[in-house]
């Protein structure tokens, strides 16, 4: 991170603790706190962390998570289907994809005061709300937090972002771990986290602060006109239902029943 400063915290589940070893190893002196209970997704251990330490020390705060690249899903943001390893390559690439990106990034919120969040160009979205009971989430934390006349929903799905700490430190007051459901990962939407993940964006514009991404990269642009066109003309996959689906030109040309021993053995999941 150049010459900048910083303080690393951590959020580890209880069954990952052995992390925590290598955790210091790569940073002396970074603070480690083990979760008991997995609530929230990444979300609410982030409010646990903003709770728990001296915001005001700090100027900004970088949020970053692990998230898993693997799967054959895509999901619609901004009028792209973004594959899953897209997805968060650009969320880490945003913010901390090299020291040239760290660096500009810095150097936006040094010479913009008007500033607030900073992730991927290619991720930050306005789109409509994908679920009415999310909306409804969104809307009420907005009126606890004394913003009910937001204008418009704006933020980085996927919530790997570069944030003013003043602007986030509100929220952390209003809410606390016990408030989240126990994490699901077979639960798509409709959660406390999902309706706080666009919060961080709404409650950052809705204060008069920009939301940006610098990461404008052509290679992304080209790289996924490709990965449409290559799933236009061939896919692959194995339906929940256990049959292995072939399409060409969304044509379907192969359907056979198959055990998940047996596409395993061929190839065909990993």
């Amino acid at each position: 991170m150049g010459d900048y400063p910083y303080d690393l915290y951590v959020t580890i589940p209880r069954e990952e603790e052995s992390i925590a070893t290598e955790v210091c190893k790569f940073r002396e002196g970074a603070c480690v706190w083990i979760l008991e209970e997995n609530r929230g997704y990444d979300i609410a251990p982030f409010l646990d962390f903003l709770r728990r330490i001296k915001l005001k020390r700090y100027d900004l705060v970088m949020k970053l998570h692990t998230k898993d690249p693997r799967g054959e899903g895509f999901t619609c943001i901004n009028q792209r289907m973004v594959s899953r390893h897209w997805w968060v390559r650009l969320l880490f690439e945003g913010v901390l994809g090299s020291e040239q990106v760290f660096m500009r990034n810095m150097e936006r919120f040094k010479n913009m005061s008007a500033l607030g969040m900073v992730g991927s160009h290619y991720l930050i979205s306005s789109d409509v709300v994908n679920s009415t009971e999310v909306e409804a989430k969104v809307r009420c934390i907005m009126k606890r937090l004394g913003c009910p006349d937001y204008q418009r929903i704006l933020f980085v799905p996927g919530t790997m972002f570069i944030a003013r700490t003043d602007l986030l430190q509100p929220i952390a007051e209003h809410y606390e771990t016990s408030d989240f459901e126990v994490s699901n990962g077979q639960v798509k939407d409709g959660t406390l986290a999902h309706a706080m993940e666009r919060v961080f964006g709404v409650f950052v514009d809705c204060q008069g602060y920009k939301i940006e991404g610098y990461d404008r990269k052509v290679s992304y642009e080209l790289t996924w006109r490709f990965s449409v066109l290559k799933r236009f003309i061939f896919r692959k996959k194995i339906t929940h239902r256990g049959y292995l689906l072939i399409k060409i030109c969304k044509l379907p040309v192969v359907h056979l029943r198959m055990n998940m021993l047996e596409a395993h053995r061929k190839g065909y999941i990993s």
